[in-house]
């Protein structure tokens, strides 16, 4: 039976303005059937809970019913659990479902505040359902945690197209959380009305919108009531966080002459500029550019607003090629930043050092300090050149280096954080999670990138502690821990006799999984060249048998970066897959250090490190013994997808709330104004 044209008319408007609204293309998904077969589609939204489904190219069989949308390798929406299939039509070129949430009415109260694109991944959001006795506890501990914050908790009251600045009040110490006191300044404007709003703020990272009834207020006070409605919807899935900037730059396309403007957002896909002067219709057509400081890069503007005063807002993303790496839109990125998060250049090499000076990140066996200073500018500068922004610094009021960390392309699919260094101070904690979340926007910069990598002492209580804590938010399921052993500067150990044989091969054999299938995940973050290599970056595989002819017994991804591309030269890294015993394997691994310092001095590894297994930070393994002059520390790695970093923000929020709680006012007034807390 024909489609009426009408309807498909109307859905194709509904994509097109889902489109113009996120300023986003419609997502590439493949879409599974349960007659097990899956075909290519493009997945947009026009409102929250409400999915629009096209089936691209060869169609599915008429009475084919849709299982599952996969949306990534990590996340996927399952089509008779908290979404359904509401209708189907069909037309000569394209099938199109339309798909709802279970909860749909709960989340059309949202429409305009939340991004749609939210609801395509679970691990973005969730609703809470007050009606529900776990739910209900759940929110009562957020509050709960609201009321004990120290600082005021800024809040917005949004009815119709209106919002309307207030200040959560918890001085009543009312234990009755189900009703929120409300403080507002008459100078900013009206009372809200009484009746439905949806009360909005952030508390550590995590986004919250309250459908609530206002009662009755005081206006002289200046204090008003609010009950929660039947749910609470948290949002963390911020993807990239816009950056506030101040940057003078000039807007232009072929047709329009060039148009003074200033950047005030950044983010590694856009930003947003504002005109005092009229902006001409054809820029939102055209292809633009936008230069500062010599730098122009290409961008496509999609959303033009006039904010009165004879001011006009421009969203606009940057235009790349996909698959490919464009250093002008990283460096524009990076030196668009303003505030106390800058990049590492030349005008701030001298602070860095001194920062890893005082905090001990020199390599062992440097000479002098002169000379460690010069080699590792010498290493920068090569890095900076090519990829400017792979090591960012947080500034103290007093202009010097409190916090830095670094982020480079370690494997096909993993961008690694390394060169980790803070102060024991006020600026250092509130850095630490400024920083952190800036690094990850290399993934959107570097092609094939899907993982964020770090590795942390296990003995280490606030690096597990950020790992662990997820009380605020949803908890990765994708998420990869690799349990370790290290070896610390392993130019130390002697050389003995062995009764191994190495080799290396160009290729990463698929058969060395079968070694140590538990590690099969972790392995493949591990292996393959980086879509965008730093300068001088190579891997090299080894494969490792016995000499009796026994076949191989251990294979060694060995990553080497050049000397001083990273503090202590972490990333000079052998990883040693083996499945014999944990004694044997630290003879392999001797062995195999012996190997590569024969092959090439140069190039031997600074860390070396055992897989023992993939699981909870918590995992206990055997203690085996170091053998003289070694030392084996418990390492964990962590892969985190990029669709998930959100929950580990959200626990790193805490995690930096919490040290600078330690510093009284000061901290957390200080921390009030960084992103992660609101």
């Amino acid at each position: 039976m024909a489609t009426p044209r009408v309807h498909l008319r109307i859905l194709s408007g509904e994509r097109r303005a889902a489109e113009r609204q996120a300023g986003a293309k419609p997502l590439s998904v493949a879409a599974r059937f349960d007659d097990g077969t899956t075909h290519s589609a493009s997945l947009t939204t026009s409102s929250p809970g409400t999915l629009l489904l096209a089936i691209d190219g060869k169609q599915p069989a008429p009475d084919a019913r849709l299982t599952a949308l996969l949306v990534s390798d990590f996340s996927t929406i399952e089509c008779g659990k908290e979404w359904s299939l509401l209708d189907r039509t069909r037309a000569i070129s394209e099938a199109i479902y339309i798909i709802r949430h279970r909860d749909q009415e709960k989340l059309r109260q949202f429409e305009g505040l939340v991004a749609p694109e939210v609801f395509f991944y679970s691990s973005h959001y969730r609703l809470f359902d007050l009606e529900t006795d776990k739910d209900a506890e759940g929110v009562s501990q957020i509050l709960t945690a609201l009321k004990d914050c120290p600082i005021p908790i800024e809040a917005s009251v949004r009815f119709d197209e209106n919002s309307i600045p207030v200040t959560l009040d918890f001085s009543s110490n009312s234990s009755d959380l189900s009703q929120l006191d409300l403080k507002i300044d008459p100078d900013d404007g009206p009372f809200f009305p009484l009746g439905e709003v949806i009360l909005d703020f952030n508390f550590l990272s995590v986004r919250y919108l309250i459908p609530a009834k206002v009662g009755p207020h005081d206006k002289d006070f200046g204090f008003a009531s609010a009950e929660l409605g039947s749910c609470v919807l948290s949002v963390s899935g911020r993807s990239h966080d816009r950056y506030t900037c101040d940057q003078p730059v000039t807007v232009g396309s072929k047709r329009s002459d060039q148009i003074h403007c200033t950047l005030t957002e950044i983010s590694p896909e856009g930003g947003t500029f504002n005109s005092t002067v009229t902006l001409p219709a054809s820029i939102s057509v055209d292809r633009c550019y936008i230069e500062s400081d010599s730098s122009r890069v290409a961008i496509q503007v999609f959303q033009i607003q006039k904010l009165g005063g004879g001011v006009s807002r421009a969203r606009f993303r940057f235009e790349r090629k996909a698959g490919t790496f464009d250093a002008r839109v990283s460096g524009f990125f990076f030196k668009s930043l303003s505030g106390r998060s800058v990049a590492r250049d030349e005008r701030n090499y001298e602070q860095l050092l001194d920062l890893y000076h005082a905090t001990g990140c020199v390599p062992a066996g440097t000479q002098t300090r002169e000379i460690w200073e010069d080699n590792s500018k010498r290493a920068w500068r090569s890095l900076d050149k090519e990829l400017y922004g792979n090591c960012v610094l947080y500034k103290g009021r007093d202009g010097a280096a409190h916090f830095s960390i670094g982020a480079l392309p370690l494997s096909r699919g993993t961008i690694y954080a390394h060169s980790l260094a803070g102060l024991i101070s006020l600026e250092a904690g509130v850095g630490l999670s400024e920083q952190m979340v800036l690094t990850q926007t290399w993934l959107a910069f570097v092609p094939g990138a899907q993982y964020y990598s770090g590795s942390y002492r296990k003995t280490s209580k606030l690096s597990s502690r950020i790992h662990v804590n997820f009380s605020y938010g949803l908890e990765p399921k994708a998420q990869i821990i690799l349990h370790t052993l290290t070896l610390w500067n392993p130019e130390v150990i002697p050389q003995k006799k062995s009764e191994f044989v190495f080799e290396f091969t160009d290729t990463w054999p698929d058969n060395v999984t079968s070694l140590r299938p538990d590690c099969g995940g972790a392995i493949g973050c591990l292996v393959g060249s980086p879509g965008l290599s730093a300068p001088g970056h190579n891997i090299r595989y080894v494969l490792c048998s016995r000499k009796n002819g026994e076949g191989m017994v251990g294979a060694a991804i060995v990553h080497h970066f050049p000397d001083l591309s990273t503090c202590t030269n972490f990333l000079n890294h052998s990883f040693l897959i083996t499945s014999v015993s944990d004694v044997e394997a630290v003879e392999i691994n001797s062995a195999l250090l012996g190997f590569l310092r024969e092959s090439d001095r140069a190039t031997c590894p600074a860390r070396a490190s055992i897989l023992l297994g993939v699981g909870p930070i918590d995992r206990e393994f055997e203690a085996i013994a170091s053998p003289p002059g070694q030392e084996y520390k418990p390492v964990f790695w962590t892969f985190t997808p990029q669709e998930e970093l959100n929950c580990i923000n959200i626990s790193l929020a805490k995690a930096s709330y919490n040290l600078c709680r330690k510093y009284g006012n000061a901290g957390l007034e200080a921390y009030a104004q960084t992103s992660l807390f609101s």
